[in-house]
């Protein structure tokens, strides 16, 4: 679930929850208490007000909108919409998505995405392995290999008392998570392509010492994305952000 935000000055923040995990602000990402965002059961009370979608950059999700059947976007290319969530009411829709639609054939166009060598699809996965490797032993250089430079930073948290244990992983070529990532995510700060974005879905475990508890909830997470980018094709693949 995400916001758009307009403040008195006119400045348009965009605030998202991440797997009840992270707090994302601007595509910047705010790790904090599971419980506090696990609360996050906010819905929108009103009608986006006119000419608010030609101040916003996204063309793909739209929060608060009519929830109506078809809809002309800005590109005045027919399109569909759907609720996700929500009770089908045009005043509290909780988040609508719009999916391109050919007209002629009756289905969804979608935007093929650059794929990736078996050797690359191979070097980024190493690279998720090592990471909970190095997690589940807490071994700080080595994660810190593992992840983008941003994680060097002196207040970053690696990890709490939880021990995290990979369980699975898996490639999918056509994640919607890389183009997210590119589009709205830090690939829109930070430049990257999204040949150069590569999505690992990823299984784990999560266990406390008796009456620890912290930002994880102890038990199994699947589906989790893990987001690798690189500066190049001759570059390694990093850990820039994960979550749901």
């Amino acid at each position: 679930q995400s916001f758009y935000i307009t403040t008195k000055d006119g400045t348009i923040h965009h605030i998202a929850n991440n797997g009840n995990i992270y707090l994302i602000i601007d595509g910047d990402s705010f790790e904090t208490k599971y419980n506090w965002l696990s609360k996050w059961d906010f819905i929108g009370t009103s009608n986006v007000p006119d000419g608010f979608w030609g101040r916003v950059e996204s063309r793909d999700s739209y929060e608060l909108m009519d929830d109506s059947t078809d809809y002309q976007n800005r590109d005045n290319t027919d399109s569909h919409i759907r609720t996700d969530g929500g009770d089908n009411n045009p005043e509290i829709a909780d988040v609508i998505v719009i999916d391109h639609i050919d007209e002629e054939n009756d289905t969804n166009i979608i935007d093929p995405m650059p794929g990736f060598t078996e050797e690359e699809v191979v070097a980024g996965q190493a690279v998720v392995e090592e990471y909970f490797r190095a997690i589940e032993v807490k071994d700080d250089e080595s994660i810190l290999k593992t992840m983008t430079p941003m994680y060097s930073q002196p207040n970053t948290v690696l990890y709490d008392e939880e021990t995290r244990s990979l369980l699975s992983i898996e490639y999918i070529e056509d994640d919607p998570f890389r183009k997210s990532y590119v589009e709205y995510g830090r690939g829109r700060l930070n430049g990257t392509k999204i040949e150069d974005v590569i999505v690992f879905k990823v299984s784990f475990n999560v266990k406390y010492p008796e009456g620890v508890f912290g930002v994880y909830n102890e038990g199994d997470y699947t589906n989790w994305s893990m987001i690798l980018i690189r500066e190049d094709n001759e570059s390694p693949w990093l850990i820039d952000d994960q979550g749901y």
